[in-house]
């Protein structure tokens, strides 16, 4: 059974997006990352041909969680606490060894 490059791809996106979760100084970046990352997984679902499931996690996990996350976060006034590294200097060199991953 071969690795695809689909799999693979999402393999990265995943991990990328977890890592930016952990990582980001800001709270609400985070938790933007964190949305970027249910959306991943949602997409990896439709792969799965699971829509139903992938329509859930949209609605539930990306809309109603992070929502009550970020009203949290706003909440306690948490987005001005410096937390982890900032990867945001960092994301042209990112994409650019990812463009030139793609390119082959």
């Amino acid at each position: 059974m071969s690795v695809g490059f689909w799999e693979v791809l999402a393999l990265l996106l995943l991990a990328g997006t977890a890592l930016a979760v952990v990582r980001l100084q800001n709270a609400v970046h985070a938790a933007l990352a964190l949305i970027a990352n249910f959306l991943v997984v949602a997409g990896v679902y439709v792969a799965l041909e699971a829509r139903f499931v992938a329509m859930i996690q949209i609605i539930v996990y990306a809309g109603a969680i992070v929502v009550l996350f970020l009203f949290v976060i706003m909440l306690l006034s948490a987005a001005s606490a410096n937390v982890g590294q900032d990867l945001l200097p960092r994301l042209p060199w990112v994409a650019g060894l990812g463009a030139l991953g793609l390119a082959g």
